[in-house]
C-alpha cells in the first residue's frame, strides 16, 4: 500500500500552526515549578490541617498547648537535641533552597530566576510547616523561642522574595533569621 499523494506546498509532519506561538523548553521548565511549588504548598497546608485537628472529633483548642514545665530532666535533654537537630535540617534545606535564587539573575522576568524563587518558596513552605508540627511539647523555652522567631523571620524573607523591589525587607528578615539562628546555636551548643 502506497501513501496517498501530497502536494508539494503541503507543511511536513509536525509543523507549527501559524500564528500559534512556539513554546520554548525553558517556559516548559517555569511551568513545571510553578505547578511543583503550588503541588508543594497545597501538600503543606494539608499535612498543617491534619495536624491541627482532632482526629476524635472533639473541637479543637483556640491555644497552643501548654508546654510541660514539669518535664523530666533526660526528656527536656532528649527533647533539646531532637529540636536542635530537626532545626538543623530545616535550616539546611532552607538554605540549600534559597541560594540558586540569591545567586540568580536580578530581573524577575528571567526564567532562571522565576524557577529559583518557586523552589525556595515551596521549600520554605513545607519546612516551616514540617517544623512547627514536630517541635517536641517539653522542647525547654530557650530553645523553642528563637526557633520561633527564626521561623518567623524565613517566612518574612520568603515574603519578599516574592515581591519585587522589596530587598531591604528581605535583607532585614535575613538577618533577623540568622541573629535568631545564633541564639538556636548557643541554646543547642552548636
Amino acid at each position: 500500500m502506497t501513501n496517498p499523494p501530497q502536494p508539494s506546498d503541503a507543511a511536513p509532519h509536525g509543523a507549527r500552526i501559524p500564528g500559534a506561538p512556539k513554546v520554548r523548553w525553558p517556559s516548559l521548565v517555569a511551568i513545571a515549578a510553578l505547578i511543583l511549588a503550588t503541588a508543594a504548598a497545597t501538600m503543606a497546608g494539608v499535612a498543617l490541617s491534619r495536624s491541627s485537628s482532632p482526629s476524635n472529633g472533639t473541637r479543637p483548642s483556640s491555644t497552643a498547648p501548654a508546654r510541660s514545665t514539669e518535664a523530666s530532666t533526660d526528656q527536656a535533654v532528649a527533647a533539646r537535641k531532637d529540636a536542635c537537630d530537626r532545626w538543623r535540617a530545616v535550616a539546611i534545606a532552607v538554605n540549600a533552597a534559597r541560594k540558586p535564587f540569591i545567586n540568580s539573575p536580578s530581573e524577575r522576568e528571567n526564567l532562571i530566576t522565576a524557577n529559583a524563587l518557586a523552589q525556595a518558596e515551596a521549600v520554605n513552605a513545607v519546612e516551616v510547616s514540617w517544623l512547627r508540627q514536630h517541635l517536641p511539647v517539653s522542647t525547654p523555652q530557650d530553645v523553642v523561642a528563637p526557633i520561633n522567631e527564626y521561623l518567623e523571620a524565613i517566612v518574612d524573607v520568603a515574603a519578599a522574595d516574592a515581591q519585587p523591589g522589596a530587598d531591604i525587607e528581605a535583607n532585614a528578615a535575613a538577618t533577623r533569621s540568622m541573629t535568631a539562628a545564633n541564639k538556636i546555636k548557643a541554646a543547642c551548643g552548636m
